[in-house]
């Protein structure tokens, strides 16, 4: 099973194809399958946003059991690897997020669940900067809908 991870905001981003030659960050349309994710946003326009990997796992992500999310401890402690293709995942994204700022787009929104799990409820609303999606202790909390709103300085952050 797979992390998968969504992207909500009041007009599309550009639309794109993971490709094995040319492995990156990609965005695509909902499935009939995966419609139900549309939920959780409040924002109109729902894609999907697959990484390297050709699915979310190359986003660093910690799963929700029990009411909490336990591997952040192991995260915390340095105990957890990120995916190999996690640095160049999570700059493309921030990319992604920032040009839809940039745009004028006041409200970017992402969700991450497991794949399958679109249907289940979001544990959890937290509010971050877009440059957070660069520090490299941000893993996505499975079931957390994180809202970055387009007041930012792009040169007051930390490009990696």
């Amino acid at each position: 099973m797979c992390f998968v991870l969504y992207l909500g905001a009041e007009s599309r981003p550009p639309l794109s194809h993971w490709e094995a030659q040319d492995r990156r960050v990609y965005v695509e349309v909902l499935t009939p399958e995966t419609e139900t994710v549309n939920s959780h946003f409040t924002q109109p326009e729902v894609v999907y946003v697959g990484s390297s990997l050709g699915c979310g796992c190359g986003f660093r992500s910690v799963s929700f059991q029990d009411g909490e999310w336990p591997e952040q401890f192991l995260v915390d402690s340095g105990d957890r690897e990120p995916p190999d293709d996690h640095p160049s995942n999570h700059r493309e994204l921030f990319d992604l997020v920032m040009g839809l700022l940039d745009r004028g787009v006041r409200i970017v929104e992402l969700y991450g669940c497991w794949s399958g799990d679109e249907q289940e409820q979001t544990e959890q609303l937290e509010e971050i900067p877009p440059s957070k999606l660069l520090d490299d202790k941000f893993w996505f909390r499975e079931r957390v809908l994180y809202r970055i709103s387009g007041f930012h300085q792009r040169s007051g952050y930390q490009l990696q």
